[in-house]
């Protein structure tokens, strides 16, 4: 718990969550996360406000009441937020500057960040944790230029080509798996562990002076699908689909049959939009226009309305199967 703790602190402080911060918590996971983010916000001395995931009307009540400066979400949930009060005037009016996304990707591809900030008036920043090794190990700054390795002295990462599985060098423009091996856990170590997350290092020098490297996640190994010969990740049709606002959500995700990786187009893509907007043709049209033209191949589009999609309080399933 203490090397969890100690990593986690300097991945929140990175944020710019410091000592004089009221943090609202909609992170689940029991102990594991919501705990673990406990002890951190306890370590740094800031204000911490829990509340369960999912009660969304308690989440708004707290925030329009001045409970809290910065939100703790997912970024399903943070762009849920925007698009609910993106049409109340009074929204402006919450005294909320900071969110800070974690347990998914999303608050750092630009379509979805820059909807968040516009309509909540806030700075987005990044963290990112895994299961098997720490629960936060990477925080962005508020230069928003990816998140900073949080993790020195109690765990050592490794770049691997995601096809060769052989080691790459760290450095600004390379993009492979990351690997872990933990340093200080002494009961259950972990050597060499394959996180699934493919990401793009972004550089390993930053104007707030940390000197760990910084990355952006692209996506997930295990959500990555083929298109004649071309990996594709489902965050790219994402970060394509943001930029229909308000004509969707901002929500999608690609349909997979069976377990094959390869996909004969066109994929099928289901896009969330609001309820009586299903039979929108000319924006079906759009979005596979746009996806052919930055992805390189043809898409079948199923506009899907928002109580149709499933739960938009958590975690946004970026691929399904059926």
């Amino acid at each position: 718990m203490e090397s969890w703790t100690v990593m986690g602190t300097r991945t929140y402080y990175a944020t710019g969550i410091h000592e004089h911060s009221s943090v609202l918590t909609t992170f689940g996971a029991g102990p594991f996360v919501a705990g673990h983010t406990h002890f951190v916000l306890l370590r740094i001395g800031s204000r911490s406000v829990p509340v369960a995931p999912g009660d969304t009307e308690r989440v708004v009540f707290g925030l329009r009441a001045g409970l809290a400066d910065t939100l703790l979400s997912t970024a399903s949930f943070a762009q849920y937020l925007a698009n609910r009060l993106e049409s109340d005037p009074t929204a402006s009016a919450i005294p909320l500057t900071h969110i800070v996304t974690g347990g998914e990707p999303g608050g750092g591809i630009p379509a979805i960040r820059d909807h968040i900030q516009r309509v909540l008036g806030v700075t987005v920043t990044e963290v990112m944790g895994i299961g098997d090794i720490a629960p936060s190990l990477f925080g962005e700054c508020t230069h928003q230029q990816g998140m900073h390795f949080c993790g020195m002295g109690h765990v050592w990462v490794e770049l691997i080509d995601p096809e060769t599985r052989e080691p790459m060098e760290i450095e600004p423009g390379a993009e492979g798996e990351l690997v872990y091996t933990t340093l200080t856990r002494e009961a259950m170590p972990v050597v060499r562990f394959a996180g699934g997350d493919i990401v793009r290092i972004e550089g390993t020098s930053c104007e707030c002076e940390r000197t760990s490297f910084r990355q952006r996640v692209i996506g997930r190994r295990d959500d990555m699908f083929i298109v004649r010969g071309v990996n594709v990740y489902p965050t790219a049709i994402l970060s394509i689909v943001g930029e229909f606002r308000p004509r969707a959500t901002g929500r999608a995700r690609v349909v997979r049959e069976g377990s094959e990786t390869s996909i004969t187009p066109p994929v099928p893509v289901e896009v969330e939009v609001s309820a009586g907007s299903e039979s929108d043709s000319s924006l079906v049209t759009d979005i596979e226009n746009a996806i052919h033209s930055k992805l390189l191949f043809r898409s079948k589009v199923t506009l899907v309305a928002e109580s149709a999609f499933g739960e938009s309080g958590y975690k946004t399933k970026l691929t399904v199967k059926r």
